[in-house]
């Protein structure tokens, strides 16, 4: 019986010394799985963005040691090509490195056009005060004067250039026929025996005709004789000839014949 009672007494400090007691693990010093996944996330992203930083400043940096090469170069290879006076100058940059500079940069082109001042165009005018519009005379003008031993009528015929003198009232195949040419010249003075006979007088000329050599076979050369338009002093349009009266005294050799429009 109290080997029984013993027993029954050891039985409970047996399982005490059996007990194993598993070992306990803080929460402080194993972390989760997911919060480690996090850090773990947040430093590679870091990484990648420190990564990126340090590409980004040396891809400036680059630009910028090529945008000081390429200017260097621009300007080292600076031609400027200075023109003749008469034609436009043309300043031409020259840049290699066109795939890092604005396509501005590459080529500029400069014209210089030389004004035309008032001064020069009131003296070009002024130099041709007196001249006649051809135009004004339409595609045919007729000059006439009467007089003895001269041409009494003077036909023009603007757009041919063409000019036929005779007698007026006689048939067209009695008249002589020329060609002409006609431009404006410096002013100068002629005189002329006055279309009304009120005397001679002195006129101020720019438009000139001068013949060509004859074309019909017995007509005789008059490229030695030089025609002159201006207007007159009523505001028609004169034509003035050779003298072919003649019969005048010494100093009036230079005086012309005034011929009127109709």
């Amino acid at each position: 019986m109290k080997l029984k009672l013993l027993c029954l007494s050891l039985i409970p400090l047996l399982a005490a010394c059996n007990k194993v007691t598993p070992p306990q693990t803080s929460q402080s010093s194993i972390a989760p799985i997911s919060s480690i996944a996090a850090s773990t996330s947040e430093s590679e992203s870091l990484s990648s963005i420190r990564a990126e930083s340090s590409s980004l400043s040396q891809l400036q940096t680059s630009q910028q040691q090529n945008s000081e090469s390429s200017s260097s170069m621009s300007e080292s290879h600076h031609v400027s090509i200075t023109p003749p006076r008469s034609m436009p100058r043309v300043t031409i940059v020259e840049n290699k490195s066109a795939e890092l500079a604005p396509a501005s940069m590459i080529t500029t082109v400069q014209h210089e056009q030389k004004p035309v001042t008032s001064n020069s165009t009131q003296e070009q005018n002024q130099e041709y005060t007196y001249a006649v519009d051809i135009q004004g005379l339409g595609n045919y003008a007729e000059f006439e004067r009467q007089g003895a031993n001269i041409p009494t009528q003077i036909l023009f015929y603007p757009y041919e250039q063409k000019i036929s003198r005779g007698l007026k009232g006689y048939d067209l195949s009695k008249f002589q026929h020329y060609h002409y040419t006609i431009s404006h010249e410096a002013t100068k003075q002629i005189r002329v025996f006055s279309a009304d006979d009120s005397g001679i007088r002195t006129v101020n000329v720019n438009t000139t005709i001068k013949f060509l050599p004859p074309t019909e076979p017995g007509v005789p050369s008059r490229e030695d004789e030089v025609f002159y338009l201006f207007y007159n002093r009523n505001g028609g349009i004169s034509l003035a000839t050779k003298n072919y009266a003649g019969n005048v005294e010494p100093d009036k050799l230079d005086v012309m014949l005034e011929y009127l429009m109709p």
